[in-house]
């Protein structure tokens, strides 16, 4: 070859033309970098959510890092903030059922207190006067806060007897239905038998 010859700008036909492309991401899930963290994601979002939302947002980044389609990471994160979610408004639920649970047996524990605080008005009441007033309107030295029930729930029962009696009532039964649905009760029998 004369090195004075212009050179072709085509090559020959026996050799191939160099192609230039820029890398394309690699679609091996073998090669995913966080796809074991996603996985964990995952599994741990139902037991764990917390730690199920770390491991899933470590894996998308590296998984976004590696230029990789970021789906199960996307699906740990995803699942993770639900049930973080769900978990939160479980608790919640638990803690109110818990809170007015504790409310009710005080309110019960309070009734309880009133009617035994009324049933000693009530036995003073007769020792004072000789028979038992014919409601709890007549009892001058009751405990003002003990004749009105806890939050309004509660309905205190005073029935004298004979039926009808005035100055003449013989006994009586004084009672509240609880928050359970048992009936607390006091009553002058007790007095009558001792």
């Amino acid at each position: 070859m004369d090195n004075n010859q212009p050179q072709n700008a085509t090559q020959p036909a026996d050799q191939p033309t160099p192609v230039t492309s820029t890398p394309v991401p690699s679609t091996d899930p073998e090669q995913d970098p966080g796809k074991g963290l996603a996985i964990a994601g995952i599994v741990l979002a139902f037991l764990f959510p917390l730690l199920g939302l770390v491991l899933s947002i470590i894996a998308h980044a590296k998984t976004k890092k590696a230029g990789l389609k970021t789906t199960l990471s996307t699906i740990g994160i995803v699942l993770s903030a639900v049930f973080m979610v769900l978990s939160t408004i479980f608790v919640i639920v638990i803690f109110l059922i818990a809170a007015s649970g504790v409310q009710m047996a005080a309110r019960d524990q309070q009734a309880q207190t009133d009617i035994d605080s009324l049933r000693q008005s009530i036995e003073s009441y007769y020792e004072t006067n000789g028979y038992y007033p014919n409601s709890l309107g007549n009892l001058d030295n009751a405990d003002q806060d003990a004749l009105t029930p806890p939050n309004g729930d509660y309905v205190y029962s005073y029935v004298p007897f004979p039926l009808g009696c005035n100055d003449t009532c013989s006994g009586y039964t004084l009672s509240v239905g609880l928050s359970n649905g048992e009936i607390y009760s006091a009553d002058s029998s007790a007095l009558l038998t001792n």
